[in-house]
C-alpha cells in the first residue's frame, strides 16, 4: 500500500465484505487497510492517519458502536470520520445509535457503488483541503523565520550608520511586503474553496491579524517617504463611493465583531467622480477607522462625506471642491491635556488607555502629515468618555465631461473584456508570488506563462505569443527595469505589449522609474486582487 496515496479503513468481521468494498474503491486509486474486527481496527488508527473509516456495525467483541467511540476518545483519531454500513435498513435505533457514536453518516448493505464512492470523494477533498492549510501554516512559519533572520542581519549592518532610521524602515518594509503578498493571496484564493466553518473561522481570523499587519507596514512605508520627502500625491479620476467599498467592508465587519454598530452615508451632492490621489485618502479614512473601532467599547463608528462650503478653495484654473471626510465614534475619548501628544510620532497618551488598548503611535501623526501633502486639514474634537470626531477637509478637482466619459468607458471595457484566449507572461523570481499570479491570472480565463527573470522572460517572448506582460522590477540575473528597455527596444511586435508592473518598492519615485523603463502602469505589493483584474482586463482590451 503506497504510503503517499491518502488512506482509507475498512473494517467488516466478514472478508467477503470488506474485499468487495476495497473492489469498489479501487478506481478511486486509495491506500485501503482492512480489519476484522473492533481491536484490529483501534490498533491500525494508531498507527495510520485515516481520512475515512468504512465499518460494520455488527462485529463479535467490540461492535460498531464500541469502536467508534474508542477510536473518537483517542486524540489523535478525535477528528475521523466514520461512516457505518449496516443491513438493519428498518432499524431506526440502529441509526440514532450511530450518529451518537461519533459517526458523520452511514450507508445500507447491498452498498451502492455510485452512493459509496461519491461520500469517499467528498471526505478524501475533505481531508486534503485540511493537509493544504496545515502544510500551508508550516510554510508560512518557515518563511517567518527566514524573513526574522534576514531582517536581523540587515539590522546589524545598518545599525553602523547614525542615519539609519529612514533607510531600515525602508529595507523592512521592501522585505515585508512580498512575503505579505504571498499570504495574502493565497488567503484570498482559500475562501474560494469549500471550507468548513471552521476553517472559514480560521481564515477569517488570518485575514484580520493580516490586516493589521499589512496597515503598519504601510504606515511605516508612508513615514520613510514623507520624511524624505519621496511621497508625491498623483492626480487620478476616482470615486469616493466605489474607492472605499474594500475598508467599508472590513470595518463593518470588524465593528459587529465588537457588537459596534458602523454607518456610512454619503451625501449625494458629493460629486460621483472628482480627481485626487485615492490611494493617500483611503490610507487616512483607513487609519481613523482603526482608531475609532480600537477605542469603542460600545456605541457606533460612522464615517460620512459631505461638501464643504466653509473651506477656503485656493484660486486655481480648475474647478475645485472641498470634500469634508468626518470619522465619529462613541467611544473612550480624549482628554484635553493629551492632545497635543497624539500628533506626536511614536507618542501615546499616558496611563491605562495606552496599556490597554496598545499600538505604535502612527495613526494619528500619519494622517496629520498626508492630509497636509494633498493641502487639507485635519481637525479633531474629543470629550473624555463620551467618543472622538475627526473631520478632514480637502480641496479635490472636479472631472470634466470629456474625462467622466473616457473613464466610463474604460470602466466598460474592463466589466466586457474578460477571459479569451490571451497570454498572460508573469515575469517573478518568488515562487510563492508565482502561484498566487498565475492562479489569478488563470481564474480570469487567460493562460499564463512563467519566467523568473528578465532574461528568461525574453526568451519566453522569442518563442511564445504574449498579450500583456505581469514584470516584477527587483530581480536577479536581469531586473524589469533592463528587461523592459530591451522589450521596447526590440524590433518585433512584441515591443508594443503593455508591461504592468508588480513591485514591492511603492515611492512616487518608484513608480516614475517603472513608466521611465517603458512600463504602461504598476500594481503595488501586498496586490489587490480586484485591482489586479482590472488593469488585466483594461489592457487586454486596448491591445
Amino acid at each position: 500500500m503506497p504510503s503517499g496515496k491518502p488512506k482509507v479503513l475498512l473494517v467488516d468481521d466478514q472478508e467477503v465484505n470488506v474485499e468487495l468494498l476495497d473492489i469498489l474503491l479501487e478506481p478511486l486509486e486509495l491506500a485501503t487497510y482492512k480489519a476484522f474486527s473492533g481491536q484490529d481496527a483501534i490498533d491500525l488508527c494508531q498507527e495510520n492517519e485515516f481520512f475515512l473509516i468504512l465499518m460494520d456495525i455488527q462485529m463479535p467483541g467490540f461492535d460498531g458502536f464500541e469502536t467508534a467511540r474508542r477510536i473518537l476518545d483517542h486524540p489523535d483519531t478525535a477528528d475521523t470520520p466514520i461512516i457505518f454500513i449496516t443491513a438493519n435498513v428498518h432499524a431506526q435505533h440502529f441509526e440514532h445509535e450511530a450518529y451518537r457514536s461519533g459517526a458523520v453518516d452511514y450507508l445500507f448493505k447491498p452498498v451502492d457503488e455510485h452512493l459509496l464512492t461519491s461520500k469517499v470523494i467528498v471526505f478524501q477533498r475533505l481531508w486534503e483541503q485540511k493537509r493544504a492549510l496545515m502544510h500551508y501554516q508550516q510554510s508560512l512559519e518557515g518563511l517567518v523565520e527566514l524573513r526574522t533572520k534576514s531582517l536581523h542581519e540587515t539590522m546589524k549592518e545598518l545599525v553602523k550608520s547614525n542615519q539609519v532610521k529612514d533607510q531600515f524602515l525602508a529595507v523592512i518594509n521592501h522585505e515585508l511586503r512580498t512575503p505579505l503578498n504571498g499570504v495574502q493571496g493565497a488567503l484570498n484564493l482559500l475562501n474560494d474553496f469549500d471550507l468548513s466553518s471552521e476553517q472559514q473561522e480560521l481564515i477569517s481570523a488570518a485575514s484580520s491579524s493580516l490586516h493589521h499587519l499589512v496597515d503598519i507596514v504601510e504606515s511605516i512605508l508612508l513615514i520613510t517617504e514623507t520624511n524624505v520627502n519621496a511621497l508625491k500625491p498623483e492626480k487620478k479620476i476616482l470615486s469616493l463611493r466605489r474607492g472605499f467599498n474594500d475598508i467599508i467592508k472590513y470595518f463593518r465587519n470588524s465593528a459587529s465583531s465588537e457588537g459596534i454598530t458602523f454607518n456610512f452615508n454619503v451625501d449625494p451632492q458629493v460629486p460621483e467622480l472628482l480627481m485626487g490621489d485615492l490611494a493617500i485618502v483611503t490610507r487616512v479614512v483607513d487609519s481613523l477607522l482603526s482608531n475609532a473601532v480600537k477605542f469603542t467599547r460600545e456605541g457606533e463608528v460612522s464615517l460620512s462625506i459631505m461638501l464643504d462650503d466653509d473651506f477656503d478653495l485656493m484660486p486655481s484654473d480648475e474647478e475645485r471642491v472641498a470634500i469634508r471626510i468626518s470619522v465619529m465614534d462613541t467611544g473612550i475619548g480624549i482628554a484635553d491635556n493629551q492632545r497635543e501628544t497624539i500628533f506626536k510620532l511614536f507618542r501615546q497618551v499616558e496611563g491605562n488607555r495606552n496599556r490597554r488598548f496598545g499600538g505604535l503611535g502612527i495613526g494619528l501623526p500619519l494622517c496629520h502629515s498626508l492630509v497636509s501633502l494633498l493641502d487639507g486639514i485635519l481637525t479633531l474634537d474629543s470629550e473624555l468618555n463620551r467618543g472622538t470626531q475627526v473631520h478632514v477637509v480637502l480641496p479635490m478637482c472636479m472631472v470634466s465631461k470629456s474625462d467622466a466619459q473616457l473613464h466610463s468607458d474604460e470602466s466598460e471595457v474592463c466589466s466586457e473584456c474578460e477571459g479569451g484566449s490571451r497570454n498572460v507572461l508573469i515575469v517573478e523570481d518568488n515562487q510563492v508570488n508565482v502561484l498566487i499570479l498565475k492562479k489569478v491570472v488563470e481564474r480570469c480565463g487567460y493562460h499564463a506563462l512563467t519566467a523568473v527573470n528578465g532574461e528568461e522572460a525574453l526568451t519566453v517572448l522569442d518563442t511564445s505569443a504574449v498579450d500583456l506582460i505581469l514584470m516584477d522590477c527587483q530581480m536577479p540575473v536581469m531586473d524589469g527595469f533592463e528587461a523592459t528597455r530591451r522589450i521596447r527596444a526590440s524590433k518585433d511586435s512584441i515591443k508594443n505589449a503593455p508591461i504592468i508592473a508588480v513591485t514591492a518598492n511603492t515611492t512616487s519615485i518608484d513608480r516614475a522609474e517603472c513608466l521611465q523603463a517603458g512600463m504602461n502602469d504598476y500594481l503595488s505589493k501586498p496586490i489587490n486582487f480586484d485591482v489586479l483584474k482590472a488593469k488585466l482586463s483594461y489592457w487586454l482590451a486596448v491591445t
